[in-house]
């Protein structure tokens, strides 16, 4: 356990392993894809859909689209991710074994480009700072995700689709190597316009409708996602929802999209996107609401993050709770933890550690996450420290990386150790809160908003896996 410290310059990190499953999409899956079996069970409702209640209607069809739905890696070394998906669902027609179709220029790209900045990229349809974050089944659904241009990518960042138009205030293309029927706006108090190409925009549209009903927050390390005329990337509402029906009225499903579909479902997730199979349903589940008075959008943030994409990874090794512990921590300068590996763990591992506050559910981001992953076996008994500023500081054990900033508050705080399964959900390792004696029980988005609060993962037994203690700057074990 943890006792009171002496102050000095007791380390302590937060370790987060990855947890992986191994996994082949095909290997022990019969999905049953084929739309007239598929939604068999739901056939009435679909034939006479304006008979059931809008929002009756959407959970029918997202107890549809949710049940199979196998989640792929985003990321994995060995097993099919993201990655591997995205090269045979958006293959280049005219070079399909060589080569991927970017979705904004699209032109050809080859597939060994991937994830090389002067070739493509994973493109989040619905962007992460949008609700899709960097965790859980969202961010790695193929429905959502597209193969893009680095560059293009990074110039329709995290902005809303719309129609962009005035030559006077639109980038049109939206960046040199875009189609050129591309266009992109700023707007004060919004994260900004995008326009897609015209030949994808129902498409795109059609991907959106369906991550609004798939995604209703009830699953871990998801929220529920909204589409809406005023959208806010803080409310997690996409958009513009009337141009989206605009663009799914303009540009139907084509054969190319259709076999997109089918191919995703029968090799990949198990599941379809039934606004392709079902074009009408669309203005039913989404009805256009006005939007002659949008309330303003707090803080829009930025996403250019694509050299961060790959940051948060499945490891090879499972870890249970306690098997790292936190036995110090430093809030002064330098920033430093201090971690004791409870059991051996194997070269190869990942974990984390953030100081993001937890909500009962899924994290609060604006904070810092570091990955450790260890190229040299780690015996039981054996110290991991973590130093701010020091990149050498795990250097026996392998090396660490940080995703925003990691900065345990001198006035309280709180740090998680995890690993992530292949499904991207947390599976949590040890917990320590500085601030209070006590976790915070009950956390909610937008009413909890202090960053130095944190809720006592279910997972975690207290006080042998988690420990809260009244506020000091520093502790160490003895």
């Amino acid at each position: 356990s943890l006792g009171e410290m002496r102050t000095g310059n007791g380390c302590v990190v937060n370790v987060v392993f990855i947890a992986s499953i191994i996994f082949n999409p095909t290997a022990d899956a019969d999905f049953v894809c084929d739309p007239s079996t598929y939604y068999s069970d739901i056939q009435s409702t679909l034939d006479s859909p304006g008979s059931v209640e809008v929002s009756h209607l959407k959970d029918i069809l997202r107890e549809r689209m949710a049940d199979p739905h196998v989640v792929i890696p985003y990321t994995s070394s060995s097993k099919v991710d993201c990655w591997d998906a995205l090269s045979v669902l958006d293959a280049n027609p005219s070079s399909p074994s060589s080569e991927v179709l970017l979705i904004y220029k699209q032109t050809g790209d080859l597939i060994i480009n991937s994830g090389d900045s002067n070739g493509w990229n994973r493109e989040h349809v619905w962007p992460k700072s949008y609700g899709v974050g960097y965790t859980g089944a969202d961010t790695s659904d193929l429905h959502s995700l597209r193969a893009a241009d680095w560059s293009v990518n990074s110039a329709r960042n995290n902005r809303y689709y719309d129609n962009c138009v005035d030559p006077d205030a639109c980038d049109i293309p939206a960046h040199s190597e875009a189609a050129s029927d591309t266009g992109k706006m700023s707007i004060a108090g919004t994260t900004g316009i995008f326009m897609p190409p015209t030949s994808v925009r129902g498409d795109l549209a059609r991907s959106l409708f369906y991550m609004a009903t798939r995604y209703d927050g009830t699953e871990t390390n998801t929220e529920a996602l909204t589409l809406s005329n005023c959208p806010c990337d803080t409310s997690f509402a996409m958009g513009k929802l009337r141009t989206l029906l605009e663009w799914h009225e303009a540009d139907p499903p084509s054969a190319e999209e259709i076999a997109r579909n089918d191919l995703l479902c029968s090799s990949y997730q198990g599941n379809r996107n039934v606004f392709i199979d079902y074009p009408n349903l669309a203005s039913l589940v989404f009805p256009n609401d006005d939007d002659s008075s949008c309330p303003t959008c707090p803080d829009p943030v930025s996403e250019d993050d694509s050299s961060n994409d790959d940051f948060f990874v499945e490891s090879s090794v499972q870890l249970d709770p306690g098997d790292i512990v936190i036995i110090g921590f430093n809030s002064d300068d330098p920033k430093a933890v201090q971690l004791l590996a409870l059991t051996s763990i194997a070269s190869g591992t990942i974990f984390y550690m953030t100081d993001n506050g937890f909500l009962g559910n899924s994290f609060r981001e604006g904070e810092g996450t570091i990955k450790f992953t260890i190229t040299s076996d780690v015996q039981a008994g054996s110290t991991l420290s973590w130093i701010s500023g020091d990149s050498s500081s795990l250097s026996s054990f392998g090396a660490w990386s940080e995703l925003g900033s990691f900065n345990p508050s001198k006035t309280g705080d709180q740090i998680y150790l995890f690993t992530l399964t292949s499904a991207m959900n947390h599976n949590f390792v040890f917990a320590l809160q500085y601030r209070t004696d006590s976790f915070d029980e009950s956390m909610t988005l937008g009413v909890d908003d202090s960053s130095t609060k944190g809720a006592l993962p279910s997972s975690l037994a207290w006080p042998a896996y988690a420990i809260a203690l009244s506020h000091k700057d520093n502790y160490r074990w003895e």
